[in-house]
């Protein structure tokens, strides 16, 4: 029997989640059994179960708290450099992300390595994110950051076009490794900018003040991903 470590709940969560990471990107969501997760993690099985009550819970678990860390990343640029907030600029860097092995398998859809959870959504995260990219784009328009002769869904969807296009495209390219092709991020960004932005340079005093805006519509899918990780754990609770 496993022994079991003297952790907090919020710690010992956090383990089971960094060992499902690791065994999903060695060998996959389908071959992966919670035993083994349990195994990884130092706990046993039945501790597990009062965290996640199954296993697609758990790997759901796994690829929320990836989203969250990238939510993260994001409000971090742009409190650095409020034009990291410009279309083109987000899209580079979300596809500079798929060096992260997990990230690239949700952005590409990849059922080999996440089996069904790569085409299983929840539909209130998907709707919140639309949501978000409307409220996105109405702001940046309000401020003439983005071509105004576009509505706010015309903006949103050439921005899905672009982006999900670079980012499938990626399922069908060899790759030996998990570097970033550098070339094709910025064609990506070359691509978004000239789709929907300003042809004018945006002012940085007008950036700084949008900046705050733009990081509470992110703070706000933070929140709901955030939620949705605890709402997926079983409601038993022990220290």
């Amino acid at each position: 029997m496993v022994a079991e470590q003297p952790l907090t709940y919020e710690a010992r969560a956090r383990r089971i989640l960094d060992a499902a990471a690791e065994l999903v990107l060695r060998w996959g969501y389908r071959k992966v059994t919670v035993d083994e997760v349990a195994s990884a993690a130092g706990v046993g099985k039945g501790t597990l179960y009062l965290h996640w009550r199954t296993k697609e819970a758990l790997f759901t678990s796994v690829l929320l708290r990836e989203s969250l860390s990238g939510i993260d990343e994001l409000i971090a640029r742009i409190e650095r450099d409020p034009a990291e907030l410009l279309p083109h600029r987000m899209a580079v860097a979300a596809y500079q992300a798929m060096s992260r092995p997990l990230v690239r398998a949700m952005n590409t859809g990849d059922t080999e390595l996440l089996g069904k959870l790569a085409t299983q959504t929840d539909l209130s995260l998907v709707t919140l994110k639309e949501r978000m990219y409307h409220d996105y784009f109405a702001l940046l328009r309000e401020h003439g950051l983005v071509r105004t002769e576009f509505t706010v869904p015309e903006l949103f969807y050439m921005h899905y076009c672009v982006t999900s296009g670079f980012f499938l495209a990626e399922r069908y390219r060899p790759r030996d490794n998990d570097q970033v092709d550098h070339a094709t991020a910025r064609l990506l960004g070359a691509g978004v900018r000239n789709a929907l932005e300003a042809e004018r340079p945006p002012d940085e005093d007008l950036l700084r003040a949008v900046a705050p805006r733009a990081i509470e519509l992110f703070q706000g899918v933070r929140a709901s991903h955030a939620a949705a990780i605890s709402g997926s754990r079983s409601a038993t609770r022990t220290s």
